[in-house]
């Protein structure tokens, strides 16, 4: 099961992408998608968050799955598994169309931001993270993604 960080970091994630989609109605925030990353065989991923910008407004939040690519793709590496993953999730990722990923990472407490083509970066606790042309005009603290809210 996620840790409290874990539900913490995806907290934090949809009060930013909420605010973003208030001003910027276009898109839209999935959590806990099922998305369809490959077939024969079938590959079906669970990335903590994948915000859709084409399409039907909300189409994808009720699919049980989805063969759509998001835009954006945020895993949240709350446990050993989840990293030991990512190199194939990334692969997966790329193949399927997504343009960017954001990878929190609590135990570094940094934020990986992987772009189509393996571009990444690594963005620590004072940086702020950008949507770098996918999500234009989105800012948010890096810190921010790493408060614990008063439970």
């Amino acid at each position: 099961p996620p840790t409290t960080e874990h539900g913490a970091a995806v907290l934090n994630l949809a009060r930013a992408l909420g605010g973003f989609s208030t001003s910027n109605p276009a898109g839209y925030a999935c959590f806990d998608s099922r998305l369809v990353t490959r077939r024969n065989p079938d590959t079906v991923r669970r990335p903590s968050v994948a915000y859709f910008a084409d399409g039907p407004l909300f189409a994808e939040s009720d699919a049980s799955l989805s063969e759509r690519a998001p835009w954006l793709v945020v895993e949240v590496l709350s446990s050993r598994a989840r990293r030991n993953q990512v190199p194939e999730k990334l692969h997966e990722y790329d193949a399927l169309g997504t343009q960017l990923v954001w990878l929190l990472d609590w135990e570094q407490a940094a934020l990986r931001v992987h772009r189509v083509g393996g571009s990444d970066c690594v963005l620590e606790r004072g940086a702020t993270l950008r949507g770098e042309g996918v999500l234009e005009d989105f800012r948010c603290e890096v810190a921010s993604l790493f408060e614990l809210p008063d439970w």
